[in-house]
């Protein structure tokens, strides 16, 4: 793999979810195949162009009475200043009145619960510095030329506005397992609260990684905080927030703590159109003096049986 790991590893762990991720689907999936996630393109002023997709295409039997059962692939693939680099995770899962039972390679649970607060529409910096509510596996399947996991396990559930999820991928390299559990809670209709964890019990990084998230959906604010185990155990926060105006979405952010001196701030406009597709430019300063700008189109799926 010949992406720049300096750039991807600057003190923080990254999501292999690249922009949010996709929230637990079980309760919503109806029978057949369907397709969600994001694929993004642009340019960045100091590494030029780069892209991003993060996409899940599964074929459900929900509705179907007698097979309560599917199968999933999930994609995450970044290329940055001529470097590439992707995971593909895969399973196969079974609908319960309890919740989904996944088995094979699933993505890491915490993952899809919370994560989706970067400032940074670029991907260049929702990786070195935006996604910091993510996890440590999510990172290690990216970055390593094959999948450091061999196999795993995972399980999702829900009770009314409550939202949790728990798996655990097992590594003969690492000689151990590593278990994420992450839930999310919405009420009074606007405000969500995210939490996550990840336990990680030997080498190469033994350790702890937890985030905490809050949004309040009226207004497009989100505010969290995460204990990343790269970078010395150092917490770091992000706050980001929009205001929609017609097509027009307005985006302001910012990203730091960590003891690493760096702070670094955004403001941009996008445009909407065809309701999944999007365009738009940021600015980026902070850091030491830092100041770079972004422009970037993306679409987000949304196909079939979710």
């Amino acid at each position: 793999m010949n992406i720049c790991k300096a750039s991807v590893t600057s003190g923080v762990v990254v999501a292999a979810t690249l922009l949010g991720g996709a929230v637990a689907k079980a309760a919503d999936v109806q029978s057949g195949f369907y397709l969600y996630g994001n694929a993004q393109g642009g340019t960045f002023a100091s590494s030029g162009e780069e892209f991003s997709a993060d996409l899940t295409l599964g074929f459900s039997g929900a509705d179907t009475g007698s097979m309560p059962f599917g199968a999933e692939v999930n994609l995450d693939y970044i290329a940055l200043g001529g470097g590439d680099a992707s995971a593909i995770n895969y399973s196969l899962y079974y609908d319960s009145s309890f919740g989904r039972f996944s088995v094979g390679l699933p993505r890491a649970a915490v993952d899809d619960y919370v994560g989706g607060i970067s400032p940074f529409r670029s991907t260049t910096l929702s990786i070195s510095y935006g996604q910091l509510f993510s996890s440590y596996s999510g990172y290690m399947a990216l970055i390593s030329p094959t999948s450091p996991f061999d196999y795993g396990l995972r399980f999702d559930g829900g009770a009314g506005d409550l939202e949790y999820g728990i798996s655990y991928l097992y590594s003969t390299g690492f000689g151990s397992g590593i278990t994420t559990a992450g839930a999310r809670y919405t009420f009074a209709d606007y405000y969500t609260v995210a939490f996550g964890i990840e336990a990680i019990p030997t080498l190469p990084t033994p350790g702890l990684l937890a985030s905490l998230e809050a949004d309040y959906g009226n207004s497009g604010w989100t505010l969290g905080a995460s204990r990343p185990v790269i970078g010395g155990g150092n917490t770091f926060y992000s706050a980001s927030g929009f205001y929609d105006w017609n097509n027009f979405r307005v985006r302001a952010g910012i990203v730091g703590g960590g003891g690493s001196g760096f702070d670094l701030y955004n403001v941009g406009i996008e445009y909407s159109f065809l309701d999944n597709g999007y365009v738009g430019v940021e600015a980026i300063g902070g850091g030491g003096g830092l100041s770079e700008y972004a422009v970037y189109a993306g679409w987000n799926f949304d196909i079939g049986g979710m």
